[in-house]
Protein backbone atom coordinates (compact mmCIF):
# COMPACT_ATOMS: atom_id res chain seq x y z
CA UNK A 1 0.00 0.00 0.00
CA UNK A 2 1.21 3.57 -0.98
CA UNK A 3 0.18 6.73 1.41
CA UNK A 4 1.19 10.01 0.31
CA UNK A 5 1.11 12.39 3.45
CA UNK A 6 0.60 16.23 3.39
CA UNK A 7 0.79 18.73 6.02
CA UNK A 8 1.25 22.20 6.32
CA UNK A 9 4.93 22.38 7.60
CA UNK A 10 7.86 19.93 9.26
CA UNK A 11 8.82 21.86 12.11
CA UNK A 12 8.13 20.69 15.78
CA UNK A 13 4.63 20.40 16.89
CA UNK A 14 2.45 18.01 17.80
CA UNK A 15 0.83 16.63 14.79
CA UNK A 16 4.90 17.24 13.04
CA UNK A 17 6.12 14.45 15.37
CA UNK A 18 2.69 12.22 15.19
CA UNK A 19 3.23 12.06 11.38
CA UNK A 20 7.17 11.58 12.26
CA UNK A 21 6.43 8.76 14.33
CA UNK A 22 4.10 7.13 11.85
CA UNK A 23 5.98 7.22 9.00
CA UNK A 24 8.97 6.38 10.99
CA UNK A 25 7.53 3.03 12.00
CA UNK A 26 6.69 2.21 8.29
CA UNK A 27 2.57 1.73 8.84
CA UNK A 28 2.72 1.15 4.81
CA UNK A 29 4.85 -0.63 2.25
CA UNK A 30 5.57 3.06 0.45
CA UNK A 31 5.45 6.76 1.90
CA UNK A 32 5.96 10.37 0.79
CA UNK A 33 6.12 13.28 2.65
CA UNK A 34 5.00 16.28 1.36
CA UNK A 35 5.26 19.61 3.30
CA UNK A 36 3.93 22.85 1.76
CA UNK A 37 6.18 25.03 3.37
CA UNK A 38 10.18 24.36 3.00
CA UNK A 39 12.86 23.62 6.08
CA UNK A 40 12.04 22.31 9.79
CA UNK A 41 14.19 20.09 11.53
CA UNK A 42 11.65 17.53 10.84
CA UNK A 43 12.44 17.51 7.21
CA UNK A 44 15.68 16.78 8.17
CA UNK A 45 15.24 14.07 10.10
CA UNK A 46 13.10 12.14 7.92
CA UNK A 47 15.39 12.44 5.33
CA UNK A 48 17.92 11.42 7.17
CA UNK A 49 16.56 8.41 8.30
CA UNK A 50 15.84 7.27 4.69
CA UNK A 51 12.49 8.69 4.02
CA UNK A 52 10.59 10.20 1.13
CA UNK A 53 10.05 13.93 1.44
CA UNK A 54 9.03 16.35 -0.62
CA UNK A 55 9.19 20.63 0.37
CA UNK A 56 7.28 22.60 -1.55
CA UNK A 57 7.66 26.56 -1.57
CA UNK A 58 4.50 27.67 -0.09
CA UNK A 59 4.73 30.62 2.53
CA UNK A 60 2.40 30.44 5.82
CA UNK A 61 -0.27 32.26 5.58
CA UNK A 62 -0.22 33.04 1.81
CA UNK A 63 -2.10 30.65 -0.33
CA UNK A 64 -1.18 30.30 -3.59
CA UNK A 65 -2.27 28.18 -6.52
CA UNK A 66 1.13 26.84 -7.73
CA UNK A 67 0.84 24.90 -4.03
CA UNK A 68 -2.55 22.93 -5.33
CA UNK A 69 -0.56 22.08 -8.85
CA UNK A 70 2.72 21.01 -7.02
CA UNK A 71 0.50 18.27 -4.60
CA UNK A 72 -1.32 17.44 -7.93
CA UNK A 73 2.34 16.90 -9.51
CA UNK A 74 3.46 14.32 -6.35
CA UNK A 75 -0.10 12.80 -6.35
CA UNK A 76 0.07 11.54 -10.29
CA UNK A 77 3.55 10.59 -10.17
CA UNK A 78 3.56 8.55 -6.83
CA UNK A 79 0.18 7.39 -7.48
CA UNK A 80 -0.71 6.68 -3.95
CA UNK A 81 -3.73 4.15 -2.58
CA UNK A 82 -4.50 7.28 0.48
CA UNK A 83 -3.72 10.51 0.37
CA UNK A 84 -3.67 11.29 4.72
CA UNK A 85 -3.40 15.28 5.25
CA UNK A 86 -2.98 16.66 7.96
CA UNK A 87 -4.44 20.05 9.42
CA UNK A 88 -6.84 22.51 7.97
CA UNK A 89 -4.32 24.09 5.22
CA UNK A 90 -3.03 20.63 4.00
CA UNK A 91 -6.38 19.28 3.93
CA UNK A 92 -7.76 21.91 1.28
CA UNK A 93 -5.03 21.83 -0.61
CA UNK A 94 -4.89 18.41 -1.35
CA UNK A 95 -8.65 18.14 -1.75
CA UNK A 96 -8.29 20.85 -4.53
CA UNK A 97 -5.59 18.88 -6.00
CA UNK A 98 -6.86 15.56 -6.25
CA UNK A 99 -10.09 17.31 -7.59
CA UNK A 100 -7.80 18.77 -10.36
CA UNK A 101 -6.27 15.62 -11.55
CA UNK A 102 -9.41 14.05 -11.35
CA UNK A 103 -9.24 11.63 -8.44
CA UNK A 104 -12.69 10.73 -6.17
CA UNK A 105 -11.64 12.49 -2.77
CA UNK A 106 -14.32 10.24 -0.95
CA UNK A 107 -12.38 7.17 -2.42
CA UNK A 108 -9.11 8.27 -1.85
CA UNK A 109 -8.73 10.86 0.83
CA UNK A 110 -8.15 11.15 4.74
CA UNK A 111 -8.11 14.43 6.52
CA UNK A 112 -6.63 14.74 9.85
CA UNK A 113 -7.94 17.49 12.16
CA UNK A 114 -6.45 18.54 15.46
CA UNK A 115 -7.62 19.95 18.70
CA UNK A 116 -10.62 21.10 20.26
CA UNK A 117 -12.77 24.07 21.48
CA UNK A 118 -10.49 25.99 19.16
CA UNK A 119 -10.54 29.65 19.77
CA UNK A 120 -10.52 30.74 16.25
CA UNK A 121 -10.15 34.52 16.97
CA UNK A 122 -6.97 33.81 18.81
CA UNK A 123 -5.76 32.75 15.02
CA UNK A 124 -4.39 34.97 11.92
CA UNK A 125 -7.28 35.30 9.30
CA UNK A 126 -5.94 32.17 7.41
CA UNK A 127 -6.83 29.61 9.71
CA UNK A 128 -10.08 31.10 10.34
CA UNK A 129 -11.04 30.95 6.49
CA UNK A 130 -9.61 27.30 6.29
CA UNK A 131 -11.32 25.74 9.43
CA UNK A 132 -14.80 27.55 7.92
CA UNK A 133 -13.99 26.27 4.39
CA UNK A 134 -13.40 22.75 6.00
CA UNK A 135 -16.32 22.79 7.74
CA UNK A 136 -18.58 22.87 4.41
CA UNK A 137 -16.15 20.76 2.29
CA UNK A 138 -16.35 18.16 5.18
CA UNK A 139 -18.24 15.41 3.30
CA UNK A 140 -15.64 15.44 0.56
CA UNK A 141 -13.23 13.35 1.74
CA UNK A 142 -13.47 9.36 2.56
CA UNK A 143 -13.08 10.11 6.14
CA UNK A 144 -12.28 12.60 8.94
CA UNK A 145 -9.18 11.56 11.42
CA UNK A 146 -9.44 13.48 15.31
CA UNK A 147 -7.29 12.60 18.07
CA UNK A 148 -9.82 13.20 20.63
CA UNK A 149 -13.69 12.66 21.05
CA UNK A 150 -13.53 15.93 22.26
CA UNK A 151 -12.34 17.06 18.82
CA UNK A 152 -14.88 15.28 17.10
CA UNK A 153 -17.65 16.81 19.30
CA UNK A 154 -16.32 20.36 18.74
CA UNK A 155 -15.66 19.95 15.16
CA UNK A 156 -19.10 18.71 14.61
CA UNK A 157 -20.72 21.39 16.37
CA UNK A 158 -18.60 23.85 14.06
CA UNK A 159 -20.29 22.43 10.83
CA UNK A 160 -18.00 19.37 10.21
CA UNK A 161 -20.20 16.92 8.75
CA UNK A 162 -17.76 14.23 7.41
CA UNK A 163 -19.22 10.49 5.91
CA UNK A 164 -17.24 9.10 7.92
CA UNK A 165 -15.63 9.86 11.77
CA UNK A 166 -12.32 8.03 12.78
CA UNK A 167 -11.17 9.07 16.41
CA UNK A 168 -7.40 7.43 16.81
CA UNK A 169 -5.88 9.18 20.07
CA UNK A 170 -2.06 9.85 19.30
CA UNK A 171 0.82 7.49 20.45
CA UNK A 172 3.95 7.48 22.51
CA UNK A 173 6.88 5.53 22.09
CA UNK A 174 7.19 4.43 25.72
CA UNK A 175 11.12 3.03 24.54
CA UNK A 176 11.80 6.65 23.48
CA UNK A 177 9.97 8.58 26.38
CA UNK A 178 10.59 5.86 29.46
CA UNK A 179 12.59 6.77 32.75
CA UNK A 180 16.28 6.73 32.81
CA UNK A 181 18.05 7.54 36.34
CA UNK A 182 21.61 8.21 35.08
CA UNK A 183 20.10 10.62 32.11
CA UNK A 184 18.06 12.00 34.82
CA UNK A 185 21.04 13.14 36.64
CA UNK A 186 23.16 14.17 33.42
CA UNK A 187 20.66 16.89 32.31
CA UNK A 188 19.95 18.20 35.63
CA UNK A 189 23.58 18.59 35.72
CA UNK A 190 23.55 19.87 32.62
CA UNK A 191 21.01 22.51 33.47
CA UNK A 192 22.95 23.52 36.54
CA UNK A 193 19.46 21.70 38.87
CA UNK A 194 20.85 20.43 41.91
CA UNK A 195 20.23 17.00 42.90
CA UNK A 196 17.80 17.53 45.75
CA UNK A 197 15.31 20.41 44.22
CA UNK A 198 12.34 20.23 42.97
CA UNK A 199 11.48 20.96 39.41
CA UNK A 200 8.65 21.62 37.31
CA UNK A 201 8.47 21.20 34.09
CA UNK A 202 6.42 23.33 31.21
CA UNK A 203 6.55 21.85 27.72
CA UNK A 204 4.76 23.61 25.02
CA UNK A 205 4.81 26.73 23.09
CA UNK A 206 4.55 29.70 23.67
CA UNK A 207 1.27 30.70 22.88
CA UNK A 208 -2.54 31.63 24.32
CA UNK A 209 -3.52 28.70 24.53
CA UNK A 210 -1.47 27.04 26.76
CA UNK A 211 -1.69 30.04 29.10
CA UNK A 212 1.24 31.15 30.82
CA UNK A 213 0.05 33.44 32.74
CA UNK A 214 -2.69 30.84 35.04
CA UNK A 215 0.57 28.74 35.05
CA UNK A 216 3.24 31.62 36.18
CA UNK A 217 0.37 32.98 38.66
CA UNK A 218 0.38 29.58 40.29
CA UNK A 219 4.17 28.94 40.54
CA UNK A 220 3.84 32.40 42.45
CA UNK A 221 1.86 30.52 44.97
CA UNK A 222 4.87 27.35 45.25
CA UNK A 223 7.96 28.66 47.09
CA UNK A 224 10.93 27.18 46.46
CA UNK A 225 10.54 25.56 42.67
CA UNK A 226 12.96 25.65 39.41
CA UNK A 227 10.73 25.69 36.56
CA UNK A 228 11.91 24.71 33.53
CA UNK A 229 9.91 25.71 30.20
CA UNK A 230 10.88 24.06 26.96
CA UNK A 231 8.95 24.72 23.40
CA UNK A 232 9.07 26.84 20.59
CA UNK A 233 9.33 30.57 22.13
CA UNK A 234 9.54 30.02 25.57
CA UNK A 235 13.35 31.56 24.83
CA UNK A 236 11.45 34.90 25.27
CA UNK A 237 8.85 34.38 28.07
CA UNK A 238 9.01 37.55 30.47
CA UNK A 239 11.95 37.06 33.33
CA UNK A 240 11.44 35.33 36.37
CA UNK A 241 13.59 34.11 38.93
CA UNK A 242 12.09 30.95 39.30
CA UNK A 243 12.62 29.94 34.95
CA UNK A 244 15.09 28.75 33.28
CA UNK A 245 14.08 29.17 29.67
CA UNK A 246 15.06 26.30 27.53
CA UNK A 247 13.28 27.43 24.16
CA UNK A 248 12.71 24.70 21.08
CA UNK A 249 14.43 21.71 22.32
CA UNK A 250 15.13 18.29 20.29
CA UNK A 251 16.14 16.08 23.53
CA UNK A 252 12.72 16.33 25.20
CA UNK A 253 12.54 12.83 26.68
CA UNK A 254 15.80 14.11 28.52
CA UNK A 255 14.17 17.10 29.44
CA UNK A 256 10.94 14.91 30.85
CA UNK A 257 13.38 13.18 32.65
CA UNK A 258 14.67 15.94 34.37
CA UNK A 259 11.60 17.02 36.32
CA UNK A 260 9.84 15.88 39.31
CA UNK A 261 6.58 17.06 38.14
CA UNK A 262 4.57 18.31 34.38
CA UNK A 263 2.53 20.99 34.83
CA UNK A 264 0.11 21.21 31.37
CA UNK A 265 -2.12 24.54 32.09
CA UNK A 266 -3.56 24.83 28.60
CA UNK A 267 -7.02 26.96 28.76
CA UNK A 268 -8.54 25.49 25.04
CA UNK A 269 -7.04 23.52 22.22
CA UNK A 270 -5.70 20.71 22.86
CA UNK A 271 -7.43 17.29 21.59
CA UNK A 272 -4.71 14.70 22.66
CA UNK A 273 -2.43 16.45 25.30
CA UNK A 274 1.00 15.23 23.80
CA UNK A 275 2.71 16.19 26.48
CA UNK A 276 0.90 14.36 29.55
CA UNK A 277 0.70 11.37 27.42
CA UNK A 278 5.14 11.69 27.22
CA UNK A 279 5.78 12.81 30.88
CA UNK A 280 3.70 9.90 31.87
CA UNK A 281 5.92 7.04 29.40
CA UNK A 282 8.35 9.07 31.28
CA UNK A 283 7.41 8.03 34.67
CA UNK A 284 6.90 11.72 35.31
CA UNK A 285 3.95 13.09 37.44
CA UNK A 286 1.35 15.41 35.83
CA UNK A 287 -0.62 18.26 36.78
CA UNK A 288 -3.60 18.86 33.56
CA UNK A 289 -5.96 21.54 33.18
CA UNK A 290 -9.46 19.39 32.23
CA UNK A 291 -9.59 20.00 28.52
CA UNK A 292 -9.86 18.09 25.51
CA UNK A 293 -9.60 14.26 26.46
CA UNK A 294 -7.29 14.91 29.26
CA UNK A 295 -9.52 12.06 31.82
CA UNK A 296 -9.24 9.25 28.61
CA UNK A 297 -5.13 10.15 29.32
CA UNK A 298 -4.85 10.77 33.08
CA UNK A 299 -6.83 8.40 34.39
CA UNK A 300 -6.77 7.75 38.41
CA UNK A 301 -2.64 8.52 38.13
CA UNK A 302 -2.27 12.37 37.72
CA UNK A 303 -4.39 15.38 38.49
CA UNK A 304 -6.70 17.40 36.67
CA UNK A 305 -7.89 20.97 37.90
CA UNK A 306 -10.21 23.22 35.87
CA UNK A 307 -8.62 25.18 33.35
CA UNK A 308 -8.04 29.64 34.07
CA UNK A 309 -8.01 28.61 38.12
CA UNK A 310 -4.66 29.48 39.57
CA UNK A 311 -5.52 28.30 42.99
CA UNK A 312 -6.48 25.50 42.32
CA UNK A 313 -3.59 24.53 39.72
CA UNK A 314 -1.30 25.82 42.49
CA UNK A 315 -2.59 24.02 45.12
CA UNK A 316 -2.26 20.53 42.58
CA UNK A 317 1.19 21.35 42.05
CA UNK A 318 1.71 21.19 45.95
CA UNK A 319 0.58 17.77 45.99
CA UNK A 320 2.30 16.40 43.31
CA UNK A 321 5.50 17.97 45.03
CA UNK A 322 4.66 17.03 48.37
CA UNK A 323 4.45 13.17 47.43
CA UNK A 324 6.50 10.71 49.44
CA UNK A 325 9.04 8.79 47.18
CA UNK A 326 6.99 5.64 47.83
CA UNK A 327 4.01 7.30 46.54
CA UNK A 328 5.59 9.13 44.02
CA UNK A 329 7.21 5.74 42.52
CA UNK A 330 3.69 4.24 42.67
CA UNK A 331 2.24 7.06 41.01
CA UNK A 332 4.76 6.71 37.87
CA UNK A 333 4.81 3.34 37.60
CA UNK A 334 0.43 3.13 37.33
CA UNK A 335 1.08 6.17 34.90
CA UNK A 336 3.18 5.13 32.15
CA UNK A 337 1.47 1.41 32.61
CA UNK A 338 -1.58 3.38 31.48
CA UNK A 339 0.32 4.39 28.25
CA UNK A 340 2.23 1.96 27.48
CA UNK A 341 -1.31 -0.29 27.34
CA UNK A 342 -3.67 2.29 25.81
CA UNK A 343 -1.54 4.85 23.96
CA UNK A 344 1.35 3.36 22.88
CA UNK A 345 2.47 3.46 18.98
CA UNK A 346 1.89 0.17 17.84
CA UNK A 347 -2.03 0.88 19.10
CA UNK A 348 -2.03 4.07 16.76
CA UNK A 349 -0.03 2.64 14.16
CA UNK A 350 -2.53 -0.62 13.88
CA UNK A 351 -5.42 2.09 14.15
CA UNK A 352 -4.40 3.58 11.00
CA UNK A 353 -3.69 0.44 9.04
CA UNK A 354 -7.32 -0.38 10.34
CA UNK A 355 -8.71 2.41 8.86
CA UNK A 356 -6.54 1.98 5.67
CA UNK A 357 -8.51 -1.66 5.34
CA UNK A 358 -11.92 -0.55 6.33
CA UNK A 359 -11.82 1.97 3.71
CA UNK A 360 -10.76 -0.36 1.34
CA UNK A 361 -13.01 -3.43 1.84
CA UNK A 362 -16.06 -2.24 3.50
CA UNK A 363 -16.40 1.19 1.23
CA UNK A 364 -17.32 4.31 2.64
CA UNK A 365 -20.88 4.26 3.87
CA UNK A 366 -20.49 2.55 6.98
CA UNK A 367 -19.78 4.58 10.09
CA UNK A 368 -16.50 3.90 11.93
CA UNK A 369 -16.35 3.78 15.91
CA UNK A 370 -16.61 7.34 17.09
CA UNK A 371 -16.08 6.57 21.07
CA UNK A 372 -13.35 5.80 22.93
CA UNK A 373 -14.29 2.10 22.89
CA UNK A 374 -10.29 1.65 22.34
CA UNK A 375 -9.44 3.27 25.33
CA UNK A 376 -10.88 1.44 28.14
Amino acid sequence: MRVLHVITGLYTGGAEGQLMRLVGRRSVENERVVSLVGGGANAEALRDAGHDVVELDGVRGRPGVGLVLGVAREISSFRPDYVLSWLYHANLYALSALALIGRRPRQQLIWNIRGSAMRLENHGRSVRAASRLGAWLSARPAAIVVNSETGQRDHAAIGYRPRRWAVIHNGVDTDEFAPDVDDRARMRAALGLRPDELVVLFAGRADPQKDFSTFLAAIGMVPGVRVLCAGRGTEDLPDHPALIRLGQRLDMPSVYRAADLLVSSSAYGEGFANVVAEAMASGVPVVATDVGDIHAIVGQHGFVVPPCDPLALAAAIRTGLGLDQAARTTLAELARQRIRELFSFDRNVGAYRELYASLATAGTGKPLLTGLDHVG
